[in-house]
């Protein structure tokens, strides 16, 4: 009987403790998720019809290979409602490198490629476009790594795009890290900060 008693008594301490610890970590939870910030939105653009305008300048130094001015240029179609602009065009220049040694953060082999891309309103005003800040301009930077050159062949390609500006104020703090998926000719999804429309901003400030 008292051994009985005491395997009951241990049997409730034990509940008790699980109990205790599955609590613990229910409201751990909770907060972690309830403190979470939310992902900031974001505009997807459907990037097709591209074209090569220039491969650009081959060469190649003691370091590796090279091109530099690499062109392309194609439709950036966006259905994220409210958006800055529904429909422009893309432009991207960039440079390809090819490391022949091994180097830091760069391996033999691999294809880097490093440019700017802009995205242009398909109703942009000539004289609007002139301003640095200005309702039909988004802007930034990409960088990606590729295991095959792309001037020869076209792949899958994943890239960081970084956002510069975009809109009619300008961006304050470090470029916000986006990203584009699809081939190495740029057709494919690019992501970027959500910049509402001239009458959204407008709305917003009254």
């Amino acid at each position: 009987m008292e051994l009985t008693m005491k395997l009951q008594h241990r049997s409730t301490a034990v509940t008790r403790i699980l109990i205790g610890v599955a609590t613990i970590v229910l409201v751990l939870a909770t907060y972690l998720i309830c403190s979470a910030e939310p992902s900031p939105p974001t505009i997807e653009w459907q990037l097709s019809d591209t074209k090569v305008e220039s491969w650009g300048k081959p060469g190649t130094t003691t370091e590796g290979k090279v091109r530099t001015g690499v062109k392309i240029k194609g439709k950036a179609i966006t259905e994220t409602a409210g958006a800055i602009f529904p429909d422009g065009t893309i432009s991207i220049e960039m440079t390809l490198f090819s490391p022949a040694r091994d180097l830091i953060n760069q391996k033999k082999g691999q294809w880097y490629a490093r440019g700017a891309w802009i995205i242009t309103a398909k109703d942009a005003d000539p004289a609007a476009l002139k301003s640095r800040y200005n309702p039909y301009v988004l802007s930034g930077t990409l960088n990606a790594t590729l295991p095959y050159d792309p001037s020869v062949k076209n792949g899958p390609m994943a890239a960081v795009v970084q956002f510069q500006r975009g809109g009619t104020r300008p961006r304050v703090g470090l470029p916000v890290k986006n990203s584009f998926l699809g081939n190495s000719l740029f057709e494919g999804k690019l992501t970027t900060p959500f910049i509402p429309a001239p009458q959204q901003q407008k709305e917003n400030r009254e």
